[in-house]
């Protein structure tokens, strides 16, 4: 059971967990690295990566998934919220691609306040930047190994390599 009541205890657990994770800098690096070549030249399409970043979180966060009614299961979080606003915050601050798709401007704080009674409804809803006014139903298409079929993701991809 979530043990989370309100938006800026979740605020602080997604903060914990990406900071956690960025002391590990050697670990972030590897999966990084180990993310770009499974993406590019394997059938795992990063999904064998996704797993390894998955599974480091839950150990550093303790709570492991397959025991939901006595474990919290922050990560993965409904929808996959929780570990998107965490490896986007990663991301963010270290510049490193782990696998959440750098073109998703995600609106995922917003619906978290939402949740929680601390914000109205408007813009709770994923937005994806590589289609304009593309809303995301699931975030799941925004990491692996969905991401690296996203239409939208790789002509943006090839739009900025060209420029």
């Amino acid at each position: 059971m979530d043990t989370i009541k309100n938006y800026q205890e979740w605020k602080n657990k997604v903060d914990y967990l990406a900071n956690e994770l960025l002391k590990r800098e050697s670990l972030i690096n590897q999966y990084s690295i180990w993310l770009e070549t499974s993406e590019e030249h394997t059938n795992h399409k990063g999904e064998d990566v996704y797993n390894m970043v998955f599974g480091a979180l839950q150990a550093i966060d303790g709570t492991p998934n397959f025991i939901p009614d006595v474990f919290s299961n922050f990560i993965p979080g409904t929808g996959l919220e929780n570990f998107v606003a965490v490896i986007s915050k990663i991301q963010e601050k270290s510049g490193l691609n782990l696998g959440v798709c750098q073109f998703l401007s995600s609106n995922i704080e917003n619906s978290k306040r939402f949740e929680y009674g601390e914000g109205p409804s408007k813009e709770n809803m994923p937005e994806c930047r590589a289609k304009e006014g593309l809303l995301i139903g699931s975030l799941k298409m925004c990491v692996p190994p969905e991401r690296s079929k996203c239409p939208y993701r790789i002509r943006k991809l090839e739009e900025v390599s060209s420029s």
